[in-house]
């Protein structure tokens, strides 16, 4: 089971280097055999690594340097101090870009606003014009904060943020499998050491058992048998010992084999991902920097033209030109007023507002009034004239008794009684006798049918 978990890790392994550009060399079960044959790696080319390591005492130029031949056996260092630093600093790069994008949104937007609070004709006068740029140029400023908002959001923090997610889940499915491989090897070796100890006690004892049996001459026949059947028995135990022994450091050189096959596939990616990590991060800086400066040259533009304006704004002239143009109306204006004279006091105070608002009851009653003259004038009036009119004919009240049946219905309702009311005052005031005349004297009778 512990030489399936290897293999798989093993493959595991091999299967990250596509993410980060290392060629993929995974172990197949028919590659385990051979590794038996092969050397320790780690004794074999210990001398050829510090031989590359150190530097050509003849002159040449150092090798590159890189992880596998740097880092080797040293990956917790390297995951410390270099890896997990440079995937922060990204992280932080993307969460402050961001941030910086959301405040240029807000400063955008809050310019916009405000410029757009400011209403100003620029035909009005230069100074007007000057200021009409100001705003204008608060207006674009706003837009080109948008728009770099948009370009830092869109191009920057959307690919910086994919490489983070990439990277962090690669990094970390590699770090998982080379503990696991480590693991194995360092249990292999283990095992080994273990499976020594042992065998070298088991022959030890089976040796000083025989020279004992050996030595045993004088000791009688069955205690000699007996101790010749324990020298057998520790015999067998030795040489089961050695089977185990040979086979663990099969077992570990296989394991030794795996990791040092696996190792500089592990390193090459892990340093070609650090290395896309740095280039990355140069690269958005770039972009950063050419969005940046895009938006200072169109403010620089925007703030000249503000000054140009400015600097044509004649105020005296404006205000020259303003005076003549209204010169004719002040000169019609200065003719002499009129002395004041003393007035009434009712006409001293204070005037009624034409439009005053009205309360609810007031409302209601105005409402009313219309209500009864409207009646008076087109229903009420009409009847009560023609019943009341001096040269009625005969049959008026038979002519008007549908009219006069829906008047009698509808006085249930005040504003009607009010209509008649008004309607018999206005009958009864158009038959006053002319100034001068005795009212008895010309008064007579009137007949009002009952219908």
């Amino acid at each position: 089971k512990t030489q399936q978990a290897a293999d798989s890790a093993a493959v595991a392994l091999a299967s990250r280097g596509e993410a980060g550009g290392a060629v993929d060399a995974g172990l197949k079960p028919e590659d385990a055999p051979s590794a038996v044959a092969q050397p320790s790696p780690s004794q074999s080319s210990a001398p050829e690594a510090q031989a590359a390591l150190a530097p050509d005492m003849q002159g040449e130029s150092a090798p590159e340097l890189s992880f596998e031949r740097s880092m080797w056996g040293r990956l917790e260092a390297l995951w410390a101090q270099r890896i997990e630093p440079s995937q922060k600093v990204m992280e932080q790069f993307a969460q402050v870009l961001k941030s910086r994008a959301e405040l240029e949104r807000k400063y955008g937007e809050s310019l916009r606003s405000m410029a757009a609070e400011v209403k100003v004709d620029p035909e009005a006068g230069s100074v007007q014009a000057a200021v009409d740029a100001a705003m204008v140029n608060f207006r674009n400023r706003g837009e080109q904060s948008i728009e770099l908002a948009e370009q830092v959001d869109q191009d920057i923090v959307v690919s910086l943020e994919a490489v983070i997610k990439q990277h962090r889940d690669v990094s970390q499915r590699i770090f998982t499998d080379v503990q696991l491989l480590t693991k194995y090897c360092q249990d292999k070796h283990n095992a080994h050491e273990k499976l020594a100890r042992r065998y070298s006690a088991r022959c030890l004892e089976a040796e000083l058992a025989a020279q004992e049996c050996l030595q045993g001459v004088t000791v009688r026949t069955a205690d000699r048998l007996k101790m010749a059947q324990k020298v057998t028995q520790l015999s067998k135990q030795a040489r089961t010992a050695e089977h185990e022994y040979y086979a663990s450091i099969d077992q570990a050189n296989m394991a030794q084999a795996l990791y040092d096959k696996h190792m500089p596939l592990v390193l090459a990616t892990l340093q070609d991902l650090e290395e896309k990590r740095g280039k990355c991060i140069k690269d958005c800086l770039m972009k950063l920097a050419v969005y940046e400066t895009s938006w200072l040259r169109n403010l620089q533009y925007d703030i000249e033209a503000v000054v140009k304006v400015a600097e044509s704004a004649d105020v005296c002239k404006d205000l020259q030109e303003f005076l003549q143009a209204h010169t004719a109306a002040a000169v019609e204006r200065r003719l002499p007023q009129p002395p004041l004279v003393p007035r009434a006091f009712w006409l001293c105070g204070r005037q009624p507002q034409p439009h005053m608002r009205l309360s609810p009851m007031a409302r209601q009653q105005l409402e009313a009034h219309s209500f009864i003259r409207r009646m008076w004038e087109d229903e009420v009036g009409p009847v009560m004239h023609i019943l009341l009119a001096e040269d009625a004919a005969a049959s008026a009240p038979e002519d008007c008794r549908e009219r006069t049946e829906q008047l009698r219905q509808g006085l249930g309702d005040a504003r009607r009684r009010a209509a008649l009311c008004l309607a018999l005052r206005s009958e009864v005031l158009a038959r006053e006798p002319p100034p001068g005349a005795a009212d008895v004297d010309l008064a007579r009778g009137a007949v009002v049918s009952q219908a």
